[in-house]
């Protein structure tokens, strides 16, 4: 995910190893956000997590374009 300009780290105490946290500085955006997921999409399904790419990046559109 750095190589994409995304940074990421591991959860803490009870949660380690069950997530993971997106680096921001103060709020994330709407932009952030959409420019994030897929990114996140992609490094996934390279480790076979995810198998439809976009899918998560259109949800993130249709709840973004809701608020």
């Amino acid at each position: 995910m750095k190589a994409r300009g995304v940074i990421i780290a591991g959860g803490k105490e009870r949660l380690k190893n069950k997530i993971f946290r997106i680096g921001c500085m103060g709020n994330a955006t709407g932009r952030d956000v959409l420019s994030t997921t897929p990114q996140l999409e992609i490094v996934l399904n390279k480790r076979g997590y995810v198998d439809l790419l976009g899918a998560g990046t259109e949800a993130a559109t249709r709840v973004l374009d809701r608020a």
